[in-house]
């Protein structure tokens, strides 16, 4: 499946997040240089470059080449192209086999995240009987992810079969199993957004359901709901969607750090909603939070902290804006003497201007490719 054509200043972050990621040394750093390049896969995806992800995913040393080549087929296996995304699962699966050939009890939760996302997979392609088969040799904390995948593809009748064996997720107590029941609902909300009685009762779970769960799982699903609607044009609905996020975030005591993060991502949606006014507002609210804060947030942080401020800015149509608050990220993402941070921190920004279609002034790529060639010891 070919690649969709992007522009070229797209292009090259992606090629610069995934060196930077690939700067990491395998020794002692794996995990580390793993997980940021399998970052920079998902973002293709993302943009729809799933040849350049399959290609990216061979160079991945561990167990995560596995789950971005899962990805990939449930990618292909979404935009109908049926007999290549089972000639990934074939190979997804014997990697996924290697994985646990070599792996201790203690790391079985890497074999079965991967077989989770082949039976995904297999639900996306309608082959029930190997999504089951790989479910069933899944621990159900890993089994329980499926669910969502299962809400995203259920014919009408089966909502109430769904809805009951969420609930009985819900029930159980159990953090892990409550957070998946959640992702599924919030599933369930855009399947059957145009149901009203539906969709406000999977509102409802998602607010009410188990008072225990961190505010930041709720956030994240209550932002996922406010998102949907969005996308189906339901602005009374997320605006009502965006208070309660605000409301949620009104509800925890945060370090500065987050606060920023949340108020940022909070704005974001608020401006997507249609409150533009507010949400500008909000957006340099959480801005100048960070420059007062700046010295107390740990250098290894900060960038972090920045991004989800630019990709605000970008959404609000500031690209200026956006592109400053960037470029400050890459200086204070910059700062930490060793340059495994400074390499994460770079392939992320990098990851963040590529998906949100911004496009760096020379300058900026100067900056970036600076960056990068002065990534070595320490690390």
């Amino acid at each position: 499946m070919a690649d969709r054509p992007l522009p070229d200043a797209t292009s090259h972050l992606l090629d610069l997040a995934f060196g930077a990621a690939s700067a990491l040394p395998l020794d002692p750093h794996i995990k580390t240089r793993s997980l940021a390049q399998e970052s920079v896969v998902s973002a293709c995806l993302t943009l729809d470059q799933p040849e350049r992800a399959g290609r990216l995913a061979k160079s991945i040393a561990n167990w995560r080449r596995a789950a971005c080549v899962a990805d990939l087929a449930s990618y292909l296996a979404h935009h109908g192209a049926g007999a290549m995304a089972r000639e990934r699962l074939r190979e997804a699966a014997n990697l996924a086999d290697g994985t646990a050939a070599v792996s201790t009890n203690a790391q079985e939760w890497r074999r079965d995240r991967v077989r989770v996302k082949i039976a995904g997979a297999y639900l996306a392609l309608g082959d029930s009987e190997q999504a089951a088969k790989f479910m069933d040799a899944a621990v159900p904390v890993e089994a329980g992810k499926v669910e969502a995948t299962k809400a995203r593809l259920i014919e009408a009748d089966d909502y109430a079969a769904q809805v009951e064996a969420l609930d009985a997720m819900v029930a159980s107590g159990d953090f892990d199993q409550v957070q998946n029941a959640l992702a599924a609902c919030a599933e369930l909300y855009a399947r059957f957004y145009g149901d009203e009685e539906r969709r406000g009762a999977m509102r409802q779970r998602v607010l009410e359901a188990y008072p225990k769960l961190p505010l930041t799982v709720r956030i994240a699903v209550v932002s996922k709901l406010a998102r949907t609607s969005v996308e189906h044009d339901g602005a009374q609905a997320a605006l009502a969607l965006v208070e309660d996020v605000y409301g949620l975030i009104g509800k925890g005591r945060w370090r500065p750090e987050d606060q920023v993060r949340l108020s940022a991502s909070a704005a974001e949606l608020r401006y997507l909603a249609g409150d533009h006014e507010r949400a500008r507002k909000d957006i340099a609210a959480a801005l100048a939070m960070y420059g007062e804060e700046r010295r107390g947030i740990e250098s290894f942080e900060r960038a972090g902290v920045l991004r989800p401020v630019a990709e605000a800015l970008q959404t609000a149509g500031d690209k200026a804006g956006a592109l400053a608050a960037y470029r400050r990220a890459l200086d204070d993402g910059a700062e930490n003497p060793n340059a495994r941070p400074r390499a994460t921190d770079l392939t992320a920004t990098c990851v963040s201007m590529a998906v949100r279609g911004v496009e760096p002034d020379e300058a900026t790529f100067a900056r970036i490719r600076e960056i990068l060639e002065g990534l070595r010891d320490p690390w």
